[in-house]
C-alpha cells in the first residue's frame, strides 16, 4: 500500500500566508507613521510651552522693572527655536469684567503672550493672558 505524503505548503498557502501578512505590515505601518507624527506634535507644543514660559518671564520682570508699555511687540526666537514667533499685546483692562471694569482699569493692564509656529501649513499657536499692574 502506497500513501502519499506531502511535505510542506502549497502555492496556494503560501499566497495566502504573504498577503495576510502584507495586511499586517500596512497597519503596522500606518500605526508607526501616526506615531510619529505624534511624537512630532508634542514635541513642538512641548518646546512651545517653555518659548511661552520664558517670554511670560520676560514680561514680568518687564512689569516689575516698570519697563512694560502699552502696544505690541513681536519678533523670533534664535536657533534652534527659529521655527517659532511670539507676539506681545499689553493693552488696558477689558471692560468685560461687568461693575469690576472701572476699579480695576485704573490698576491693571492685560499681557497677553502668543507663540505661534506652522505645522503642515497650519498655523498653531499657544497663547496665556494675565494682568500686571499699570505702568
Amino acid at each position: 500500500m502506497k500513501t502519499d505524503i506531502h511535505n510542506g505548503f502549497t502555492l496556494v498557502e503560501l499566497m495566502v500566508a504573504v498577503v495576510v501578512t502584507a495586511v499586517g505590515m500596512v497597519g503596522v505601518l500606518s500605526a508607526l507613521n501616526q506615531c510619529a507624527v505624534v511624537m512630532a506634535t508634542s514635541e513642538r507644543q512641548i518646546a512651545a510651552n517653555y518659548l511661552l514660559n520664558q517670554k511670560m518671564w520676560e514680561t514680568q520682570e518687564m512689569s516689575r522693572k516698570g519697563e512694560l508699555a502699552l502696544g505690541k511687540a513681536s519678533g523670533t526666537f534664535e536657533a534652534p527655536n527659529e521655527a517659532f514667533n511670539w507676539t506681545r499685546t499689553v493693552a488696558e483692562f477689558p471692560e468685560s469684567f461687568g461693575n469690576e471694569s472701572e476699579t480695576l482699569k485704573n490698576y491693571l493692564v492685560e499681557e497677553n503672550v502668543t507663540i505661534s509656529w506652522q505645522r503642515r501649513g497650519i498655523v498653531r499657536d499657544m497663547t496665556v493672558i494675565s494682568y500686571a499692574p499699570k505702568p
